[in-house]
């Protein structure tokens, strides 16, 4: 006698609700009793169902009040803010009354900023309003053995960093008093031969009118006061004087700088000629050609023109 061949049938697919009222069916399909009495204690598809969607409002309505509770809360936060803008606005100008208030009392005394009016009381103005460079003890010791030396005013300026004419006067008033007349009547002799030269230059340009004209303060006067091209220590020299725009303070450090930037002239005329034309000569160079130009001139001076 030949048997049925069993049908094997996935049990979770079957309906707990349906299995209760069907359990004979079930029963005479196979299945044990036991196993039936494990289906029909399950909950049916349809409470499956409707339980997912009551948990799926619940779990909307949850995030919708969350979502409602942040945006009141940040309302919230946005009116105490306001509220806070507008106390501080009110609190603001007595505030910074008492922070510039507080910030101009704990300035310290030693200030860096007060620097340059320290200064400006070492080198006060003398009543004229000229700059006053001050000379101390070591000053006047250095600059009376530079010139028993027999240094030129050149390099004793160079050496102390100071205007030449500032160091003549002050060795007028330390050095001995053999030698104080002696700038002074440098000094005339320079005006003797500034007045003779002055002469001759007219009397050229009356008696030829096609002899070049000689400049008496332009390029003879470059040349001695920022190079130095003789040893001799006698130029001309500028004076400038205290204004709306440049206080004496400025003044000192300008003529400070002069002095101490003393050798790069040659080198800034050099970078001058290669940036404005590419062509780069030697510092040497440059003092040959100014030398030279500068002796031309000087016997142009001395040469009579013939008519």
């Amino acid at each position: 006698m030949k048997m049925a061949a069993r049908k094997y049938y996935d049990l979770n697919k079957i309906d707990p609700g349906w299995a209760r009222k069907h359990k004979c069916t079930l029963w005479a399909s196979g299945v044990s009793t036991g196993k039936i009495d494990e289906i029909c204690a399950k909950p049916s598809f349809s409470e499956l169902a409707k339980s997912a969607e009551e948990e799926l409002a619940r779990d909307e309505a949850l995030a919708k009040a969350k979502e409602e509770g942040a945006r009141e809360a940040l309302k919230k936060a946005g009116a105490d803010n306001t509220k806070g803008g507008h106390k501080n606005n009110t609190a603001k100008p007595s505030a910074l009354k008492d922070t510039t208030i507080v910030s101009m009392a704990a300035v310290p005394a030693n200030n860096p900023s007060d620097a340059p009016k320290n200064v400006a009381s070492e080198e006060k103005k003398t009543g004229s309003g000229k700059p006053n460079f001050t000379f101390s003890a070591d000053d006047d010791k250095q600059l009376l053995e530079l010139k028993n030396e027999g240094k030129s005013w050149k390099e004793i300026a160079k050496a102390l960093k100071k205007p030449q004419d500032a160091l003549k006067n002050r060795f007028k008033e330390i050095g001995p008093n053999d030698e104080k007349p002696a700038p002074q009547q440098k000094k005339e002799s320079k005006k003797e031969s500034k007045k003779e030269s002055k002469k001759n230059g007219h009397a050229k340009t009356n008696d030829n009118a096609a002899a070049p004209v000689v400049d008496q303060g332009g390029e003879e006067w470059d040349v001695q006061t920022v190079t130095g091209g003789d040893d001799s220590g006698d130029g001309e020299y500028m004076i400038l004087y205290p204004d709306h725009i440049f206080s004496e303070e400025a003044l000192v450090a300008m003529a400070r700088a002069m002095y101490e930037d003393h050798d790069n002239f040659y080198q800034r005329i050099v970078s001058r000629i290669f940036d404005a034309t590419g062509q780069r000569f030697s510092e040497s160079a440059v003092k040959h050609k100014l030398a030279k130009a500068r002796n031309e001139l000087h016997e142009a001076k001395k040469t009579p023109t013939n008519n």
